[in-house]
């Protein structure tokens, strides 16, 4: 079996936390991405975690191509999403 990551979401943690915060604030997306301080972002996706608010994490994603598999495994990895 032969797995590359293909592409991904590029700071993921601080999109998830824009997001959240966008929720929320008066401010438009573009001043949220660039309004945080070091380590503001993962300080935000701690609290969120606690508070059980996880549906901004949807924004991420990653993608991967998966080679040398059987076909029965592909149908369930496609039956999972």
């Amino acid at each position: 079996m032969k797995v590359s990551l293909i592409n991904y979401t590029p700071d993921p943690e601080k999109l998830v936390a824009a997001a959240a915060r966008l929720c929320y604030s008066p401010m438009g997306a573009e001043k949220i991405l660039g309004d945080f301080a070091e380590g503001e972002a993962e300080k935000f996706l701690e609290k969120l975690v606690e508070l059980g608010h996880l549906s901004p994490v949807e924004h991420v994603s990653f993608t991967f191509a998966i080679e040398g598999v059987s076909r029965v495994l592909s149908h369930q990895l496609v039956y999972l999403n």
